[in-house]
C-alpha cells in the first residue's frame, strides 16, 4: 500500500469491481491477507490474551459470514451471483486502501455486508464511508444496515451516525438524506 497520498477525500474514489480477473485476484487477496494477519496475530506470542480472544471472534465471524469474505475466485462469483457488489477505494494512482461489499435491500436501503480498510486509525475508515454515502445518495438510498463486530468496529460507526436497532442491538441502521 502506497502511504504518500495526501489524506483528503478528493486524492480518493470509490470503484465497483467487475468480474475482471484483476477484481478478482484483488478481492481474493484482500480477504485472505485481512485473515491470514487476524492468524498470525493470534498465535504470536507477544499478542496480549484480550488481544487474541478479540482476533479469535473475528476469525469466527469471519468463518460464519464466509459469503462476503471469497477465498477463491469461484467464492467471488458466488458472491456476485448473490446480488452483492464490490467496491474498492483507491486513490488517484488506483492503489488500494480498502473494499466494501453493498447488498441492496431494496431500491431504498442498503447492507454493508463488510467494510474493511488496510490501515486503521489514520482517516481512511471515515473517507471511505463519506464516498460510499455520496454514492448511495446519487442513486436514491435512504437506509444503510450493517452489522458491526467488536467494540472498535462499533465505536467507529456510533460516530458516523448509526444506532443500533432497538430489539437485537447488533443490526446498525442510519437514514441517509
Amino acid at each position: 500500500m502506497q502511504t504518500t497520498t495526501s489524506l483528503h477525500s478528493d486524492n480518493f474514489k470509490i470503484k465497483q469491481a467487475t468480474g475482471s480477473p484483476e477484481d478478482v485476484e484483488r478481492y481474493v487477496t484482500a480477504c485472505n491477507e485481512k485473515h491470514f494477519y487476524s492468524m498470525r496475530v493470534i498465535n504470536s506470542p507477544a499478542t496480549s490474551f484480550q488481544a487474541k480472544q478479540t482476533l479469535e471472534l473475528d476469525r469466527a465471524y469471519h468463518k460464519f459470514a464466509k459469503a462476503f469474505h471469497p477465498t477463491t475466485s469461484q467464492d467471488y462469483f458466488t458472491l456476485i451471483k448473490n446480488g452483492n457488489i464490490v467496491f474498492f477505494m483507491v486513490d488517484n494512482n488506483n492503489v488500494d486502501y480498502g473494499f466494501a461489499v453493498i447488498k441492496y435491500l431494496s431500491p431504498t436501503t442498503v447492507l454493508i455486508g463488510d467494510f474493511s480498510v488496510y490501515t486503521h486509525l489514520n482517516g481512511y475508515g471515515t473517507i471511505f464511508y463519506n464516498l460510499l454515502e455520496q454514492d448511495f445518495k446519487k442513486k436514491g438510498i435512504t437506509m444503510v444496515n450493517l452489522s458491526p463486530w467488536g467494540d472498535g468496529a462499533k465505536a467507529f460507526w456510533k460516530k458516523k451516525g448509526f444506532k443500533p436497532e432497538y430489539f437485537t442491538q447488533e443490526t446498525y441502521y442510519k437514514p441517509i438524506k
